[in-house]
């Protein structure tokens, strides 16, 4: 049973830190006080302000009733500041934070029926390693990370800079409904989930008949709204394209609004401050896929488009694109693509955020059955029409062309043990999703 902090180092790098609630542009003040937590033990600001105050009124220099004042205005200034915007935990929320275990572990506390249990897992999902069973524990018993900071439902109404959203407009139902915004990961169908949108139209009001999306660069926001140029490394393929922050969202969701589009994607990370809830200004969606099918496709895609005919050794050892833990580490946000080494309270921001996410799919169930998906995508996206879905043609054809060494298996394994779990959780959640829309089907059949 895992504890309830979850350190672990995946594939035995050692981990950093993850960073701390960082205060931009915080007062001098602040700043003292944020030293003088260090020299405390990591007080938290509102401690460390009633400590300040404490040494300065037993001193009898400073007995008189100004200083008092004046340090009890302190005091208000600081726990303001805390509260506000700025200083929100929502701005650098700490991976340290409460998680929820809503049942026991199926599992149980016996090692010897844990062991079963895991031999069981291994059995239904193709798990290759102890730790992925750990890490779907998290899963079992509901584990997350605090989610309030980043529910549209907890933000005041002074604070919602996106156009009214009502719950009763479908989204992608014009300037009232929810704009759709898809983490496209690559190689995980996200081209062809542009190309569904891009066919579509809007079916009633002053917008029937018109496009939907960015005609242009895969559906994609466009860099030049969201890129930094002072963080060259969160660059194409790990920004956060519709904001990393509070104040970048504002900007660029006024430039989705303005240009009329319902749909965007972005193939960089999720944001540092996410909106999720029917009353936010997005419907997020994202697609996962099999990490060997994910890897090989990578593969392919390398030679095709970059001109080079390697084998698949050449290409995982000099040519690999992308970092491991691929969707794991978007997932978690735009502070994770870059960390050297992902523990399990990545893992678990990372699974926080996609049981926040208002649609999510797995590739291979989506294309199976392309008029289920179809069918999905109407029942979410009622105010818009889809002419069809068909299933790419090069879909399972990697892994009958390749007969992988032991090392290569290793390998793969290695680079992708927690995006395995990541997508076998995606397949419950598409699954799920389906099980709904069976539901209505025959309800509305009777």
């Amino acid at each position: 049973q895992p504890s309830t902090q979850h350190t672990a180092p995946i594939n035995n790098a050692r981990p950093q830190p993850y960073p701390t609630t960082r205060h931009h542009n915080a007062p001098p003040v602040f700043k003292g006080l944020e030293r003088n937590a260090l020299r405390l033990g990591g007080l938290s600001r509102q401690e460390c302000g009633y400590e300040l105050a404490f040494c300065l009124i037993m001193k009898p220099s400073w007995r008189n009733g100004a200083m008092a004042l004046a340090t009890g205005f302190i005091i208000v200034i600081l726990l303001a500041y805390d509260h506000s915007e700025a200083s929100s935990i929502g701005t650098d929320i700490s991976l340290n934070t409460v998680r929820t275990d809503a049942h026991a572990p199926l599992g149980g506390f016996d090692p010897e029926t844990r062991e079963r249990h895991c031999n069981e897992l291994m059995d239904k999902f193709g798990f290759w390693s102890r730790e992925q069973c750990t890490l779907w524990n998290l899963i079992e018993t509901e584990a997350t990370i605090n989610m309030a900071p980043y529910l549209a439902s907890n933000m005041p109404e002074r604070k919602k800079w996106w156009s009214p959203t009502m719950p009763t407009d479908p989204p992608g139902s014009g300037s009232n409904g929810r704009i759709i915004y898809h983490l496209h990961l690559h190689k995980a169908a996200g081209s062809s989930f542009c190309s569904w949108f891009k066919e579509a139209r809007q079916l009633y009001g002053n917008r029937a008949g018109r496009r939907t999306t960015n005609p242009k660069n895969n559906c994609n926001v466009p860099k030049e709204w969201w890129m930094d140029k002072s963080k060259p490394e969160l660059g194409f393929q790990y920004g956060a394209y519709i904001g990393a922050t509070r104040k970048q969202m504002r900007s660029v969701y006024a430039n989705i609004r303005q240009r009329g589009w319902i749909y965007v994607a972005s193939e960089g990370s999720v944001e540092e401050q996410p909106i999720f809830g029917r009353t936010g200004p997005y419907f997020y969606t994202t697609m996962l896929r099999d990490p060997f099918e994910w890897m090989l496709s990578m593969w392919h895609f390398f030679n095709t488009y970059h001109g080079k005919k390697h084998d698949l050794d050449t290409y995982l050892t000099e040519d690999l694109w992308g970092t491991p833990q691929f969707f794991t580490r978007r997932l978690c946000g735009v502070k994770c693509v870059l960390e050297p080494a992902l523990t399990h309270e990545h893992f678990l921001r990372a699974k926080s955020m996609l049981d926040h996410y208002d649609l999510v799919l797995a590739q291979e169930i989506a294309m199976k059955d392309p008029r289920a998906t179809l069918q999905l995508l109407k029942k979410s996206f009622p105010t818009l029409s889809f002419p069809s879905i068909s299933s790419p043609k090069k879909v399972g054809k990697y892994h009958r062309d390749v007969q992988f060494t032991v090392e290569q298996l290793d390998f793969i394994r290695n680079h992708t043990l927690m995006d395995k779990v990541l997508y076998e959780y995606a397949k419950t959640l598409h699954k799920r999703k389906l099980s709904e829309l069976d539901i209505v089907h025959k309800f509305v059949t009777r």
